[in-house]
């Protein structure tokens, strides 16, 4: 019986410094960062589709990067 009433003596206590802590700190920041990502991507989702279906030729090539050839070079060797 007595380790039943030292698990349940746990709960009762008095919260501790690294409860306050993570109350007061760290789980706001958590939970702001969490909803920031789930925002980013369901704004993400739904431009995908807005742009409608994807091309054979963009399924083919992937996600769409950056590619050198298409950068344009702004400076000329004298």
């Amino acid at each position: 019986m007595d380790e039943i009433d030292a698990f349940f003596a746990e709960f009762d206590a008095e919260p501790t410094i690294e409860d306050i802590v993570w109350e007061t700190a760290f789980h706001p920041i958590i939970t702001q960062v969490m909803r920031n990502t789930r925002e980013h991507e369901l704004r993400m989702a739904q431009e995908a589709n807005a742009r409608g279906p994807m091309s054979r030729r963009d399924k083919r090539r992937g996600p769409r990067t950056f590619r050198a050839e298409n950068a344009r070079v702004t400076y000329h060797r004298p």
